[in-house]
C-alpha cells in the first residue's frame, strides 16, 4: 500500500500531541519503548559447556556486558584458578588434556566484566568430563 509510513508516523505524531495521551498509552499502543533498565549488579552469566576437538568450550552470551571472565577447577587439588578473560562469546580451553586413557572433571565458573571490572554474580559452576 503506497505512502503507508508517511501515514503511519503522521498518525503516530498526532496521537502524540493529543491532550490525554500519556506515556503509558504510548506504550501499550508500542508508539513509545518500555524501559528497559539493567542493573549490572544482578547479572548473572548463563554457562554450558560442549567437547569440541576433545577440548571443552564454554557457550556464554555477551549481553551489554564489556567481556567475561572464567576460572576452572581441573580437580588437581588447586581449587578455581583464573583461566581467561575474554570478550567474544564462546571460549575453548586449550589446557592440554589428561593423559590418554584417563579422564577428569573439569568444573568452570565465570562472572560479567564492565569497564575492567568483575560486575554482577558469578554464574553457576558447570561441569564437563575429559579425557586424553
Amino acid at each position: 500500500m503506497p505512502g503507508i509510513i508517511p501515514r503511519t508516523t503522521a498518525l503516530v505524531a498526532h496521537i502524540k500531541t493529543l491532550e490525554k495521551f500519556t506515556t503509558a498509552i504510548g506504550q501499550d499502543l508500542w508508539i513509545i519503548a518500555t524501559p528497559h533498565l539493567i542493573d549490572p549488579t544482578t547479572r548473572k552469566p548463563i554457562l554450558n559447556v560442549q567437547i569440541k576437538a576433545g577440548h571443552p568450550v564454554i557457550l556464554w552470551t555477551k549481553g551489554k556486558a564489556s567481556a567475561i571472565e572464567i576460572w576452572v577447577d581441573r580437580g588437581d587439588g588447586n581449587g578455581f584458578v583464573f583461566m581467561t578473560i575474554n570478550t567474544e562469546p564462546n571460549t575453548t580451553d586449550t589446557t592440554p588434556l589428561p593423559a590418554p586413557g584417563t579422564s577428569a572433571m573439569w568444573k568452570y565458573k565465570a562472572i560479567y566484566r564492565l569497564h575492567d571490572e568483575q560486575v554482577g554474580q558469578w554464574s553457576d559452576v558447570i561441569s564437563i568430563s575429559v579425557g586424553g
